[in-house]
C-alpha cells in the first residue's frame, strides 16, 4: 500500500508540473485591446493591447505573452520602447529590473496581419463581418483570444 501511495504521489507530482501554463507565475489585472484597422478584403487586423501585469508570488524577470499568427511591431513596458522575440506564437519579454511581488507593469504590444482561425474558434471574417470566437475545438488549450491580442 505505501508503495502504491509512493507512486501515485510521484506520478500526481509530474502531472502538476506539466499542467502549469506560460501565465502561472503572472495575474493580468486589466486589459486594453484597441484595434486601428479591420480590412474584409484582406482579412486582416492592425492594433495593439495593453496588459497590467503583476507577479503572482515571486518576481519575474521576464514575461511571456501569447500571440498566434500575427507579426509585432513594437513592445512597450511602462511607455518605453523594449527588445523582444516572438517565436512559435510566444512574445518573450525581458524585464530589467525583475518585476517583484506587490508591483505592476504596462506591456503594450502593437500588432498586424491575418489572424489565426480554425474551423470552430479564433478569428473570422464573413462579408463585411469581422467576429472572434473565443474557443476552439481544436486548439490545445482551447483559449483563442490569442488569436487577435496578446
Amino acid at each position: 500500500m505505501n508503495r502504491f501511495f509512493l507512486s501515485f504521489l510521484l506520478i500526481f507530482s509530474f502531472a502538476v508540473l506539466r499542467s502549469q501554463s506560460i501565465g502561472d507565475s503572472l495575474h493580468v489585472v486589466h486589459y486594453t485591446i484597441e484595434i486601428d484597422e479591420i480590412n474584409t478584403t484582406d482579412k486582416s487586423i492592425s492594433g495593439n493591447s495593453s496588459a497590467f501585469i503583476t507577479p503572482v508570488s515571486a518576481s519575474v524577470s521576464g514575461i511571456a505573452l501569447q500571440l498566434i499568427d500575427l507579426s509585432v511591431d513594437s513592445v512597450f513596458i511602462d511607455g518605453n520602447n523594449t527588445s523582444f522575440t516572438h517565436s512559435d506564437g510566444v512574445i518573450q519579454i525581458p524585464l530589467s529590473p525583475d518585476l517583484g511581488v506587490g508591483d505592476t507593469l504596462e506591456a503594450r504590444v502593437y500588432y498586424h496581419g491575418q489572424p489565426f482561425h480554425e474551423g470552430w474558434g479564433g478569428f473570422h471574417f464573413a462579408g463585411d463581418y469581422a467576429f472572434n470566437l473565443g474557443v476552439g475545438f481544436q486548439s490545445i488549450p482551447h483559449n483563442l483570444g490569442k488569436s487577435w491580442f496578446a
